[in-house]
């Protein structure tokens, strides 16, 4: 069967999507520079490829900006071993405009994939986790606490809820015996506030460089979407800011209750 060929016109042409050509065509896509990146491979690997992540690796991941995604989904160096263990965690280039991922790999503990950016998840987690042990009396959570519920790691929590803390939705008390705890009640915490301390990119993002404005399309296409996006936000942003981290707690409470005798907040 003969091959179609055709013409695709770009300025960087980026040969393998292993960790450095993907880093350079993220921040290729990031400065706006037309890029387009091949690869032998038709998605990321099935098993982890960073096993090991080097300083210098993780200063480009800040100049990304997605060092704190990656940090909060890798496996701790202190739990490392000589066997890959962990969540299982694609880091996405999306709103670089970059369509492939990052080789990240950790699994988790089901076994399943964890698609898109679960930061907002686990930090509404953490603070309804919290909001049920300030109404049974307990004050505070440790992050091994926090960390028990989300059956993750205390580190994870700790930069899941660092920027929770700097927005003054949380207090930390660092010292002995101190933990986490809620610094305004849970009914007067709106997600909209979560998701505004997280600083989350935008869910949709334009063409990374300008398009082709002797097109008819690629003329007006970016201000038609902008608006439409724009749209998308303000109606999520509205659904966030009517809920609160009580109203969720309640709701699980209420429509998922464990089908068995809580014991209450594990002790220390």
């Amino acid at each position: 069967m003969a091959l179609t060929m055709r013409t695709i016109n770009t300025d960087v042409l980026v040969i393998g999507a292993g960790p450095a050509g993907l880093t350079a065509s993220a921040l290729l896509a990031g400065a706006g520079v037309n890029a387009v990146t091949v690869t032998k491979s038709a998605s990321t690997a099935n098993s982890p490829r960073a096993h090991i992540t080097n300083q210098r690796t993780v200063q480009v991941f800040r100049d990304l900006g997605i060092e704190d995604e990656v940090r909060a989904f890798a496996t701790p160096n202190d739990l490392m071993g000589n066997n890959v263990a962990g969540l299982r965690r694609a880091v996405s280039f999306a709103a670089l405009g970059v369509r492939h991922t990052l080789g990240l790999k950790v699994r988790s503990r089901s076994g399943g994939a964890m698609a898109g950016n679960s930061r907002m998840t686990v930090a509404v987690h953490a603070l309804c986790w919290l909001a049920l042990a300030e109404r049974t009396g307990v004050e505070s959570l440790t992050s091994e606490q926090i960390a028990a519920s989300l059956q993750s790691n205390p580190v994870a929590v700790r930069r899941a809820l660092a920027p929770m803390r700097d927005a003054h939705l949380v207090s930390a008390d660092l010292g002995p015996g101190g933990g986490w705890s809620l610094a305004k009640p849970a009914d007067r915490i709106t997600l909209a506030e979560i998701h505004l301390a997280l600083a989350e990119p935008q869910r949709f993002a334009l063409h990374p460089h300008e398009p082709n404005q002797e097109c008819p399309v690629g003329f007006g296409i970016r201000d038609v979407l902008a608006d439409v996006y724009a749209d998308v936000e303000a109606v999520v942003t509205r659904q966030l800011d009517g809920c609160s981290v009580a109203e969720v707690l309640d709701t699980v409470l209420r429509e998922h209750p464990v089908p068995f005798e809580w014991a209450g907040v594990p002790t220390r």
